[in-house]
């Protein structure tokens, strides 16, 4: 939250030149916290009858936690299944849900939540150095995403859900974000249900 005070003048600031301009293209958020940010940008874009609309605003925050849950599965048995069939969900922070596999026969929640646990953890220790590196979250999250993106490829990143920015696999396409679709093991849905519904009450 200290991150968001600091970034949402900036942010904000961006966002009301490119409502003046009648800007059409994307707006991708980088900073942390990017979901709390993506919203920001909307609310600040909006000048009477002008303003970036929800789907203009994408958040890329997600694939550094990606490619976190593909080190520790590439090292531990446990999580190898994640390799395959893992999905990462949610945001960049607390409300993350890595799952082993999407599979309804292969998810399995206790693996699934610890590997949350050591992505998160992850996350923290990185911050926890007294620097904030650049490297992995500006070629995961930054970089790589904004190129998948603008090629209309599969990508982690947070776009426009019923009023939150929530992260999941998508991709940009003519007609709008197109989220994948999954036929999702009840456990992982209820997983992401409470971190949406949490999200929410942030906001």
């Amino acid at each position: 939250m200290a991150q968001f005070e600091a970034n949402r003048a900036i942010a904000g600031w961006y966002a009301k030149r490119a409502a003046e301009r009648d800007y059409p293209g994307l707006f991708l958020v980088m900073s942390d916290p990017v979901e709390l940010l993506c919203r920001e940008v909307l609310l600040a874009s909006r000048q009477g009858d002008r303003g970036l609309l929800p789907g203009q605003i994408q958040g890329c925050g997600l694939g550094v936690m990606h490619g976190r849950a593909r080190f520790f599965a590439q090292r531990e048995d446990a999580f190898r299944d994640y390799l395959a069939e893992g999905r990462v969900f949610g945001s960049h922070g607390r409300e993350l849900v890595a799952a082993n596999s999407i599979r309804a026969g292969q998810y399995d929640d206790g693996c699934s939540r610890r590997l949350t646990e050591w992505v998160i953890r992850a996350n923290l220790q990185v911050r926890g150095y007294g620097f904030k590196p650049y490297i992995a979250p500006a070629c995961s999250s930054g970089a790589l995403t904004i190129l998948r993106i603008l090629e209309g490829k599969w990508n982690y990143s947070s776009n426009y859900l019923g009023g939150v920015y929530f992260g999941g696999k998508n991709r940009t396409t003519e007609r709008g974000i197109e989220w994948e679709a999954l036929p999702l093991p009840e456990l992982l849905f209820d997983r992401l249900k409470c971190a949406y519904q949490n999200l929410e009450k942030i906001l």
